[in-house]
């Protein structure tokens, strides 16, 4: 008789990821990262930072993976991989530009935090942001961000996991069996 057990963990989620259900969780309040179990993306790390960036591509570009790192990986294999709420799926509607966007507009929330002397150049840096050359820069540099890469097997490291609504189905026979 073929034994089939559902569990609210995917396989391997003490080396990967999250119990199911903590993948829905608001970007930012994760416990840990759904595809390797960074805990990067903790509720502590969404909290704003006092620091103020410069005024850089590598700075929108931390912008970016500091703000959208719970939902966006980067695969040599595919492209931008995005979170759905329920899978990592490949980016082909442009949320990872919008994401580019809100990252690039949060420069102006930067500038209320700055000093006098910083906030002229840090509001011309906002304005520069917004421009498809910043954005396209900010992303290429986003791909090499901690906790951004990945490789495409690492989505399905499991051939015996069936992701289902409500949790994952292992598939595969116990060892007793």
């Amino acid at each position: 008789m073929t034994s089939v057990s559902v569990s609210r963990y995917p396989p391997g989620a003490a080396r990967k990821g999250p119990p199911i259900g903590e993948e829905s969780a608001p970007p930012g309040k994760r416990k840990s990262n759904p595809v390797n179990g960074n805990s990067e993306a903790t509720a502590a790390s969404a909290a704003p930072d006092k620091r103020i960036f410069h005024d850089t591509d590598f700075a929108n570009a931390r912008r970016l993976a500091k703000l959208h790192a719970a939902d966006l990986r980067f695969t040599p294999e595919r492209g931008w991989i995005v979170w759905s709420g329920a899978r990592w799926v490949p980016d082909d509607q442009g949320l990872v530009m919008e994401l580019a966007k809100d990252a690039a507009k949060s420069v102006f929330d930067e500038i209320r935090d700055a000093d006098k002397a910083a906030q002229g150049e840090l509001f011309k840096w906002a304005r520069r942001s917004q421009s498809i050359e910043r954005a396209r820069a900010m992303l290429a540099l986003t791909q090499s961000e901690p906790g951004i890469p990945a490789r495409w097997t690492d989505f399905d490291a499991d051939p015996w996991a069936l992701n289902l609504v409500n949790g994952a189905l292992d598939l595969e026979l116990p060892k007793d069996a």
